[in-house]
């Protein structure tokens, strides 16, 4: 049977498993507002995870309806909103160094407007926490030119097996994880039911998926 549910979702995934497991979490995006910028909202709200910047941007928070297979495979129709419209100004008074730890995706350097606001930032911010970088399912379409540069500054990478290939031509999960983790403090590469694997201080680490 058809199921159909609405809720945050995107980089509000990893803000909540971060808060669930402990962990105090602020969001340091742009927020919109109307009907989605109210869900958004709300839901940070619930889940005890501050906002860095009390700013709003004056469109709606982007949406991305999930399809969901028998199989399990997801496809992903995307708009973009209120999340890309941040700017210089935005990210200097987030105060990254305040925190113990940042977190990027691939979606904030995927679209030219974030990535004019996040990439001199990343070159320009000396007192950057370590930087975590999620590089999503766009990796593949996002130039080298914004790549390259959050490559260099990341501490650590997590990537799900497809795109750790893409960044690395390693079809295996642990070569590719291994290969990630060079220079940087470390790199995970998710494999679905298989897991994932670790790669810190020059040993690799199964995990098995559950």
């Amino acid at each position: 049977t058809a199921e159909f549910s609405r809720a945050g979702g995107g980089g509000f995934n990893a803000k909540v498993a971060g808060r669930r497991m402990g962990a105090s979490v602020t969001d340091g995006g742009m927020l919109g507002q109307g009907m989605l910028a109210d869900i958004a909202v709300r839901q940070l709200r619930e889940e005890g995870i501050a906002v860095a910047v009390q700013r709003r941007a004056a469109t709606d928070q982007g949406s991305c309806v999930v399809i969901v297979d028998r199989t399990g495979e997801r496809s992903f129709i995307s708009h973009h909103g209120a999340e890309r419209q941040l700017d210089a100004r935005h990210l200097g008074d987030v105060e990254a160094a305040r925190y113990d730890y940042a977190l990027l995706t691939g979606y904030s350097i995927y679209k030219e407007e974030s990535a004019a606001a996040f990439l001199p930032w990343l070159a320009t911010t000396e007192d950057l926490p370590p930087l975590f970088f999620d590089p999503g399912p766009t990796v593949s379409d996002i130039p080298r030119s914004a790549l390259d540069p959050v490559l260099a500054r990341a501490s650590w990478i997590s990537a799900n097996a497809h795109e750790a290939d893409v960044l690395t031509g390693k079809h295996e999960p642990p070569r590719a994880a291994e290969e990630l983790a060079k220079g940087r403090a470390g790199a995970m590469v998710r494999a679905g039911a298989q897991g994932c694997w670790l790669a810190h201080r020059g040993a690799i680490r199964h995990v098995k998926g559950f």
